[in-house]
């Protein structure tokens, strides 16, 4: 994986919640599954990681998740108004 200090980070939240027996489950958007991908790369991720979700879509999101559609249609607005900042410093 590219994300090497990310991914030592993971690493260490993997082994804090694995000795708490502690189990994560994920919803990811614009990230589109990075962040199961860093998890999943950890060895014994399989003993935390219980599932992942990547929903992109507004649909995806209140059918899988049940996130308002209102919520969904703010967040997109506030994205529109407040670029991520990798958008802004071109």
């Amino acid at each position: 994986m590219i994300f090497d200090e990310t991914l030592l980070a993971q690493a260490r939240q993997i082994w804090i919640r694995r000795g708490q027996s502690l189990r994560l489950a994920l919803a990811e958007s614009c990230t589109g599954g990075l962040i199961a991908g860093l998890l999943t790369e950890i060895p014994g991720a399989s003993d935390v990681v219980e599932r992942g979700f990547v929903t992109y879509s507004n649909e995806a999101k209140e059918d899988l998740l049940g996130v308002p559609a209102d919520l969904s249609i703010n967040m997109a607005r506030c994205r529109r108004r407040w670029p991520p900042p990798w958008r802004r410093a071109r």
